[in-house]
């Protein structure tokens, strides 16, 4: 053959190290563009999916609320089934309101205070305050007393009359036999006769049917037959 460092390479061998194009039966070095023979893309990789997987809704973040959903807190109006929010004008539905005249049958003023006292009074009739007491030990030897109130009270024979405020077991007296009037502020007490038939009696001084006759305290009444006593209670106000 040609002498040593002719050109060329000896028989049988290849391009020398370093020669133009890759060893034969090889591919294309590294780096090289395109994936190496019979391989596609690389796993995971290629175009973002256009659409959402099936079964699910659109991403986070994209508009209008997930499917079988209501709107998002805070949206305009009440969920579904419940009223208007706390607050707002006018009544529950089905509450009855009334305007401020309903607090007047309970005493309170307009917004459910209390009334200022004696707005009322003309319309409250006036109070029975106690003051005397009827004492008498003619029929009961431990002691027998009924109360005298401001204002009218009517004595007479027990069960005899209807209306009795005092009655009195004792036969000598009248169905209806007198009557005592007492002024709540002076404690003023007076005893009316009625007309009975046995004559009522102050100290033992006849009072003409009806006609009227002050009273004192420990004064002795007599109605026909039955003595009393007048305790009055001085006015403590």
């Amino acid at each position: 053959g040609p002498p040593p460092g002719a050109g060329g390479p000896p028989p049988g061998f290849g391009p020398p190290p370093g020669a133009g194009g890759p060893p034969a039966g090889f591919g294309p070095p590294p780096g090289a563009g395109g994936p190496p023979p019979g391989f596609g893309a690389p796993p995971g990789f290629g175009p973002p999916a256009a659409e959402a997987p099936p079964g699910f809704g659109p991403p986070p973040g994209a508009g209008g609320p997930p499917p079988g959903f209501g709107p998002p807190p805070g949206a305009g109006g009440p969920p579904p089934g419940f009223g208007p929010p706390p607050g707002a004008s006018g009544p529950p539905p089905g509450d009855k309101f009334a305007g401020p005249d309903a607090f007047a049958a309970t005493g309170l003023g307009a917004e459910g205070q209390a009334a200022a006292p004696g707005a009322s009074a003309a319309a409250s009739p006036a109070l029975k305050v106690l003051a005397a007491f009827l004492v008498s030990y003619q029929s009961d030897p431990t002691g027998s007393f009924w109360k005298l109130s401001s204002g009218r009270t009517l004595v007479g024979r027990a069960g005899a009359a209807d209306g009795l405020d005092i009655e009195i077991n004792d036969p000598t007296t009248s169905s209806n036999h007198c009557a005592f009037h007492i002024d709540a502020g002076s404690r003023a007490a007076h005893i009316e006769d009625l007309g009975s038939t046995n004559g009522s009696f102050v100290n033992e001084e006849p009072i003409p049917a009806h006609q009227r006759r002050e009273l004192r305290d420990n004064d002795r009444v007599r109605l026909g037959g039955y003595t009393m006593v007048i305790k009055i209670v001085p006015n403590l106000s």
